[in-house]
């Protein structure tokens, strides 16, 4: 049971991520069409440059947010299972 529990944690922490990173996509691709309606082309390349860079930075540190939650899911499972061995003797 509590391998199923930690399975659908898992689950349920990825797809936030997964949406978050959508958001923060989305969300610099209609910034930047905003800025290029009320201010032109040129400040619309510039807010790209800026977007891009921020969305690249907020995907590493997911990214690294996610390995760190993986880890500590995997070591949880572990004393989990220790846990049952010793309970079993």
């Amino acid at each position: 049971m509590p391998k199923r529990l930690l399975l659908s944690v898992d689950m349920i922490l990825s797809t936030l991520d997964s949406s978050a990173k959508q958001i923060v996509s989305v969300s610099g691709d209609n910034l930047t069409r905003v800025v290029e309606h009320k201010y032109g082309s040129e400040a619309a390349g510039s807010a790209g440059l800026v977007v891009g860079t921020t969305k690249n930075i907020i995907a590493v540190y997911m990214d690294a947010r996610d390995i760190e939650r993986r880890a500590i899911i995997k070591m949880i499972a572990g004393e989990s299972a220790v846990a049952k061995t010793r309970s079993r003797l």
